[in-house]
């Protein structure tokens, strides 16, 4: 929901809320897909480096608490960002490489791992299955939950809910 949520709000949100303008808010919001693909580079080589792949659920724990931390930044720094295209860029970026990092290690390795540990590995290719469709049930809610919550409560209870939904997952 979180990805989803970001990839398809975002720029509408900088265009709105921090009133940048269209094209612009078009290219600010390209920082959070060019951190994602930098943090999948990234969680790959933590997670090989720490422990020799073998402990790759704390890196994911740890990329997500720390995109809850950079998640928190589109309501703590809100009206900083309105004023500063870097802030806002660094914070997109920052966003998109935690979150990103930590769906490519959910969506393949871990699952891998998983089903090693469970005596299942044969069993992987179902588990991915499983993550994969529950990641499109997330693609699919994000816009109920995102206009809803967003409309009626604002942008801040959106990011919210979003941080909120990331807690959960750690």
């Amino acid at each position: 929901v979180i990805r989803y949520s970001l990839l398809f709000w975002l720029p509408f949100y900088i265009s709105k809320v921090l009133k940048y303008s269209v094209i612009s808010a078009g290219y600010i919001s390209a920082a959070f897909d060019l951190g994602g693909v930098v943090g999948t580079f990234a969680s790959g080589i933590a997670s090989d480096m720490y422990q020799n792949g073998k402990r790759r659920i704390t890196i994911v724990c740890g990329f997500l608490v720390l995109n809850i931390v950079f998640m928190l930044a589109f309501t703590s720094f809100e009206a900083l960002m309105s004023g500063s295209v870097i802030l806002t860029c660094t914070v997109c970026f920052m966003v998109g490489f935690f979150l990103f990092g930590c769906d490519s290690l959910v969506t393949g390795p871990v699952i891998q791992d998983i089903a090693e540990r469970s005596n299942v590995p044969s069993q992987a290719s179902i588990l991915s299955g499983l993550v994969g469709g529950i990641g499109s049930v997330g693609a699919i809610l994000q816009g109920f939950l995102t206009s809803i919550v967003s409309e009626t409560y604002g942008w801040s209870a959106l990011f919210y809910c979003l941080i909120a939904l990331g807690a959960v997952a750690v």
